[in-house]
């Protein structure tokens, strides 16, 4: 079966919202799932989560290499975790950033 990124985040969001979402309400969107039933129908609600689902608050940090850019492209701050793309950075030209990320000293 062909995993297409519309049917993985389908199925993710029908996990999540099987889950309970996100707490307190905040969240009453349903999404109906791209992803072929059987694929979906096959996940469990992950009862790791529910420490979260009960202390009802939650925060998902992630960086990488474009954090070091901080947004900022030339002459444009709007971008963000996909900068690459959005300010048409050439490959070779985003590789030289490498040395400044340093997640080793990440410490939340």
């Amino acid at each position: 079966m062909k995993h297409t990124h519309r049917a993985v985040l389908a199925a993710a969001s029908s996990v999540f919202f099987a889950a309970g979402g996100i707490p307190g309400g905040l969240a009453q969107a349903q999404t109906k799932p791209v992803a072929p039933a059987s694929a979906v129908a096959a996940v469990e609600p992950d009862h790791r989560l529910d420490w979260w689902k009960e202390a009802r608050f939650g925060m998902f940090i992630h960086f990488g290499l474009y954090s070091t850019l901080e947004g900022k492209w030339k002459d444009k701050t709007s971008h963000a975790e996909w900068i690459r793309t959005t300010a048409q950075i050439p490959r070779e030209e985003y590789e030289k950033l490498l040395p400044a990320f340093n997640p080793v000293k990440f410490d939340a």
